[in-house]
């Protein structure tokens, strides 16, 4: 790009230099041949006689010779070898008519000036435009290297990626060789296995009929252990009755029927560890026999809720807390013990509400006993409840 406007400048100063020179030519041409003229004018009003040194004439002033020859020719006298002297008058009309003569020479001059300037102006436009195509070329051809200079590039990176591609393709080739081998040994192993299996078949078919009779054997069993179940809950209940009976008839001996209420709150406490109750079924039966002579107060029902709560009785737990709560509306004890309760259903809501009141009544404990893991007894754990025999467990 720089040769480029290195060389439009050049340009330019020759068609500016190329301008003046020629228009200096043309101006110096009409000033002298309008000089020769008026220095021949001057010449021949004082008499002179005509005359050229030098020798030859100058080019510029060539083409007036022949008009300027014969204005001054005389006719000539016979006999008579001297040129007669114009008048004044007369040689004040020549002057005028040749002045009319360099005029109008002046004006072809101007004409020939006229239209030289226009066949100048043209050859510059003509130039101009040659000078403009000749810069479209150039930038066309720097454009066009620039093209070739990238798809060589292109061709380039073209050859190069196609000898990765091949190098690739030569890598697959020889994968696909050892994927076929593969599948050959694959085809071989799966003909075997086909065999193998075919073997198997005849075994299965012998097996189902076996099946077949070992599932009427588990039908039979399951019916069998149904009616076990129910006989193992009915003895279940019958050894809860049974106990219940001879816990009272314990409590009956000893107390001889003659114990107060704190009396047997102070039984039921004797049993608590501060956690759990040691023996939660007789606790619960401690505590029902004052709740027996004084259901109003609201204490034992929280405790009995708390014995059952420790014997899995949820349902029964949460029954005591709620009484204990309509009893006394401001036990926050009893809310947080409902809670907890509540919690271990799977009602966190409502576990959450009783936490709540039970705080504003300020008891605060409920809201970290929420991020506790939640544990639900097993079916071993309930059947050993039911038998009375439990460990200590932390509420």
């Amino acid at each position: 790009m720089a040769k480029q406007k290195q060389s439009k400048q050049s340009r330019q100063s020759k068609k500016k230099r190329f301008q003046n020179e020629s228009g200096q030519a043309l101006k110096s041409l009409l000033n002298d041949q309008v000089e020769t003229s008026l220095k021949r004018e001057i010449s021949i009003s004082h008499g002179d006689s005509v005359s050229v040194t030098g020798g030859q004439l100058d080019s510029k002033q060539a083409f007036h010779e022949g008009n300027i020859k014969e204005s001054e020719a005389q006719p000539a006298v016979e006999g008579q070898n001297h040129r007669k002297m114009p008048g004044s008058r007369e040689t004040k009309a020549r002057i005028m008519e040749r002045m009319q003569k360099l005029l109008e020479e002046m004006e072809r001059l101007e004409e020939d000036y006229s239209y030289i300037r226009t066949q100048l102006d043209q050859a510059m436009q003509h130039r101009k435009e040659y000078d403009r195509k000749m810069d479209q070329l150039q930038t066309a051809k720097e454009r066009l290297e620039d093209e070739i200079a990238r798809k060589d590039m292109l061709l380039s990176q073209h050859q190069s990626r196609e000898l990765e591609l091949e190098s690739q393709l030569n890598e697959n080739i020889q994968a696909r060789e050892a994927l076929e081998q593969k599948l050959h040994e694959k085809d071989e192993s799966l003909k075997q296995e086909v065999q193998e299996k075919n073997g198997l078949a005849s075994e299965v078919e012998s097996l189902k009929a076996n099946t077949d009779e070992l599932q009427e054997k588990v039908s039979r069993l399951e019916h069998q252990n149904k009616v076990l179940e129910g006989e193992k809950k009915e003895l279940l209940d019958n050894l809860e009755k049974m106990k219940k009976k001879n816990k009272d008839e314990e409590i009956q001996k000893e107390t001889g029927g003659q114990m107060s209420v704190n009396e047997w709150k102070k039984k039921a406490d004797s049993l608590w560890n501060g956690v759990s109750y040691s023996a939660p079924q007789q606790a619960i039966d401690f505590l029902t026999a004052a709740i027996e002579q004084n259901p109003q107060r609201a204490e034992l029902h929280n405790d009995r809720g708390l014995a059952n709560m420790d014997e899995y009785r949820m349902q029964e737990s949460l029954n005591d807390f709620s009484t204990a709560i309509n009893l006394k509306p401001d036990f926050g004890e009893a809310y947080h013990n409902r809670g907890v309760v509540l919690l271990k259903l799977g009602k966190e809501f409502a576990a959450r509400k009783d936490f709540q009141m039970a705080a504003s009544h300020g008891v605060w404990m409920g809201f970290n006993y929420m991020q506790q893991p939640k544990h639900s007894p097993g079916v071993l754990e309930k059947i050993l409840a039911a038998l009375g025999i439990r460990k200590g467990r932390q509420t």
